[in-house]
């Protein structure tokens, strides 16, 4: 090019630079405008922090006292998922509907007070329960450390689902993000001045979103609602979550009653033997939590543009180009277990290779699972999910304890795998024969 041509293109260039800038800005200023990724941010946080905490865990308490923090922590899933069904979603889907007074979200807070105050207390008694089972001893000091974090974490995720529904998702994320800096600081003094243990850190997993979570109460439970409408809440809400929270307790014999039958039967060390496995794959794990960010809307989309082929045709697309990623990375983890248990964890724990061989055929039966769940739930036969749950379940929990007694922690890692299999093999059936009848009434091909 010569040097005249240059120097009048020069401007030109300018002028498109120019003009690509404030479309850039206001793409960005769209994106953070938009609760998706506000709400996708926080989730990676919390996926992300859960998966560092559980590598640091493992490293710095070892293999006991990490099955003893997995245990406990199984307990606080349990009850934060039902708090979850039975407060805070039903209060997103209300919350939805139309907006909502203060007295109605007062109202809300208090039952999550109570709701979390109970979830404590239960991991307290689940806790002198399992280390009296276990020991013969029970011991307070981790029974205090449940009681803490059992109203921490239970709290924290229902005011932070108030956020969401106040459509204040910058607020929710630095709600998430303070829990975590404050328990990394909370964290780190503990071990400088009393050292590592399961109960320190537990104690810190609960008291920071307690603490995080205080300041945002007080306007809460300024406005009082009346008891009629405290009432009128609870049944409205029990009405909405009563059976999705039936369903998850009938799918938690896939993983976390697993995990505490093994800890109870064979002591802490399979508890963190099975969570070692579960660590490996946390990355493609959270790579399916994020298909329900997308794939349900898409999938209504179809169902409405092209009727159930047009769905199970987007659904079988979606697990072809999924499915060999996540083939792909179990089959790596299973090939270099030894390698990756040995660095992320320590060399105590590659004593659990067989653990993770087995487990590594849960990804992908998972993510087949997901989307025939999606294509039930977007059809409306959510029943056939329960189903489908409390069926395998039942499978499930008659198979463990033969198979935790004949081979242990593999055993166990198996009644993992299996459970995963017979839900995902139920609810694949489910859905093919939903489509067949539906199909042989309107004359459509089966998909």
């Amino acid at each position: 090019m010569s040097a005249p041509r240059a120097i009048a293109s020069a401007p030109l260039a300018g002028r498109a630079r120019a003009a690509v800038l404030p479309v850039l800005a206001r793409r960005a200023r769209r994106l953070l405008d938009h609760e998706g990724a506000w709400s996708a941010a926080a989730q990676a946080l919390a996926s992300g922090m859960s998966f560092v905490v559980s590598i640091l865990a493992a490293r710095l308490l070892g293999v006991a006292e990490f099955g003893q923090f997995v245990l406990i922590l199984a307990g606080v899933f349990i009850v934060g998922t039902l708090q979850y069904q039975v407060v805070s979603g039903p209060m997103m889907t209300v919350a939805g509907l139309r907006r909502r007074s203060d007295a109605y979200y007062g109202a809300v807070t208090r039952w999550l007070i109570l709701v979390s105050l109970l979830s404590g207390l239960a991991i307290a008694a689940y806790v002198l329960a399992l280390t009296g089972w276990q020991t013969g001893r029970a011991r307070l000091d981790l029974a205090l450390a449940g009681f803490t974090v059992g109203i921490g974490i239970v709290l924290h995720d229902g005011l932070k689902r108030i956020l969401f529904a106040h459509h204040r998702p910058r607020a929710a994320f630095a709600f998430e993000a303070l829990r975590y800096g404050l328990f990394a600081l909370a964290a780190g003094l503990g071990w400088l001045l009393f050292g590592v243990s399961a109960a320190g850190l537990l104690f810190c997993v609960g008291l920071a979103p307690i603490v995080v979570a205080l300041p945002m109460l007080a306007p809460r439970l300024r406005a009082v609602p009346r008891h009629r409408l405290k009432r009128i809440v609870l049944g409205r809400h029990w009405r909405i979550g009563r059976w999705m929270a039936l369903m998850v307790l009938v799918s938690l014999a896939h993983e976390h009653v697993v995990t505490i039958a093994a800890g109870m039967m064979l002591g802490d060390w399979a508890a963190a033997g099975l969570r070692a496995g579960q660590i490996l794959f946390g990355p493609i794990l959270m790579l399916l939590m994020s298909l329900e960010n997308f794939v349900p809307r898409q999938a209504a989309e179809r169902l409405r543009a092209g009727g159930r082929p047009a769905l199970a045709a987007y659904l079988r697309r979606v697990f072809l180009l999924g499915g060999l990623p996540v083939a792909g990375f179990c089959l790596t983890v299973a090939i270099f277990e030894d390698p990756l248990l040995h660095l992320l964890l320590g060399p105590a724990f590659t004593a659990f290779d067989e653990v993770v061989t087995v487990m590594a055929v849960a990804p992908t039966l998972i993510l087949a699972r997901e989307l025939g769940m999606i294509y039930l739930r977007t059809v409306g036969e959510t029943r056939g999910v329960f189903m489908a749950f409390a069926a395998s379940s039942v499978i499930s929990i008659v198979l463990l304890v033969p198979l935790i007694r004949g081979w242990g922690v593999v055993g166990a890692a198996a009644a993992f795998a299996l459970g995963h299999a017979l839900s995902t093999t139920l609810v694949i059936a489910r859905a093919w024969r939903g489509a067949r009848g539906t199909a042989a009434v309107a004359g459509e091909p089966v998909p």
